[in-house]
């Protein structure tokens, strides 16, 4: 069930947004993912969230589920015209 496990088969660019009191999924599994990508050259960018937890983006900070949307948006906005192999 590990998104680890499928990490080599990974080849579209990577956002990996992670709460750091998330008790659902630990912290150093989105850590994890994110250094297995990098590894294999994969475009990808880790952020934490302190003080969140695997609710962030119903129930978070207000002011830190503004920066997820922010940081969604330029993520997508940065890879709109590129293809992946």
């Amino acid at each position: 069930m590990s998104p680890l496990a499928y990490a080599s088969q990974v080849k579209t660019p990577t956002l990996v947004l992670h709460g750091e009191n998330d008790l659902r999924c630990p912290q150093e599994q989105g850590q994890q993912f994110y250094m297995a990508l990098q590894r294999q050259g994969v475009d990808t960018k880790l952020m934490l969230f302190p003080q969140s937890s695997h609710g962030l983006s119903r129930n978070g900070l207000p002011n830190l589920r503004i920066e997820r949307l922010q940081a969604i948006s330029e993520w997508l906005a940065s890879h709109e015209n590129k293809s992946v192999n």
